[in-house]
């Protein structure tokens, strides 16, 4: 349980943390394009965000975004009327890829704001090469210590772990922001 806990809130840093008391996330301080419209997302938008995007970091690269946002996305068709998402030939328990957008793959991470209830400024797509933006330093060990002195009757067991992450390189990565 408290390895759960700690992966559930260090996958939050990794994603909006401050970098204060916590990881720096990866949206934290980054430049975004801006939506044409609150709420929705077009074909051409987001085709435009893949050609934005250097090509030695659009070789490696793969969209982030929360399951309701691709749920807006799966609709979308590209000028022609076909579709541009598209599920995975077989769906695998532990897949590392959720589908493919645009012909890049999909990862979802639901610490990512939604397309549908972000607020102004923030960052419900992520488009690039993740691995060469983001760097995350985790120590697998759990620090754990006994206290049963502070509250009489009941043993406590305050826990931490060492982790960080930092963005090192803006251009390997391109955002849509909500206006």
């Amino acid at each position: 349980k408290i390895a759960e806990a700690f992966a559930g809130k260090s996958g939050q840093a990794y994603i909006s943390g401050t970098g204060v008391g916590q990881p720096k996330g990866l949206l934290t301080g980054l430049t975004a394009t801006e939506l044409a419209t609150t709420g929705k997302i077009t074909f051409k938008e987001l085709n435009t965000l893949v050609y934005t995007l250097a090509q030695k970091y659009a070789t490696n690269g793969v969209w982030l975004m929360n399951r309701k946002t691709l749920g807006e996305i799966n609709g979308i068709t590209d000028i022609q009327g076909n579709p541009i998402f598209r599920q995975p030939e077989v769906r695998q328990e532990g897949a590392k890829v959720d589908g493919y957008l645009l012909n890049y793959p999909v990862m979802i991470d639901d610490n990512m704001p939604s397309l549908l209830t972000a607020t102004t400024g923030q960052i419900p797509i992520v488009f690039g090469d993740i691995k060469s933006a983001m760097v995350i330093v985790d120590n697998v060990s759990v620090f754990t210590k006994r206290d049963d002195i502070t509250s009489i009757g009941f043993t406590k067991f305050p826990s931490i772990i060492r982790t960080g992450s930092v963005r090192l390189l803006d251009e390997a990565v391109v955002a849509l922001k909500q206006i």
